[in-house]
């Protein structure tokens, strides 16, 4: 068990050096970027990203992050992730 201290996310739009395209996308110039940061009660911090084509809804995933799956992370005294993962798995937000 750990407990989490803070959450931060953010988001960055990519521009692409030469831009690609493909049958779904259409022509692809640039991708968003969405970064988040854990930091525990003992100072120990763990990062992820995902990746979006075009930077399409990189804004609405960010905001989801930071504000909806943070909240539900740190409303909890103790983190359990393999808990938490379980009671995503029955929803649609995994």
């Amino acid at each position: 068990m750990f407990t989490i201290k803070s959450i931060a996310v953010d988001h960055f739009r990519i521009p692409l050096p030469l831009a690609s395209a493909d049958s779904t996308h259409g022509e692809i110039a640039h991708f968003g970027l969405i970064a988040g940061w854990l930091l525990d009660a003992r100072g120990r911090e763990g990062r992820g990203y995902t990746y979006i084509v075009d930077n399409i809804a990189a804004a609405a995933i960010r905001k989801f992050i930071g504000q909806d799956l943070a909240t539900s992370i740190l409303a909890s005294a103790q983190f359990l992730l393999k808990a938490f993962v379980r009671r995503c798995a029955g929803t649609s937000i995994l």
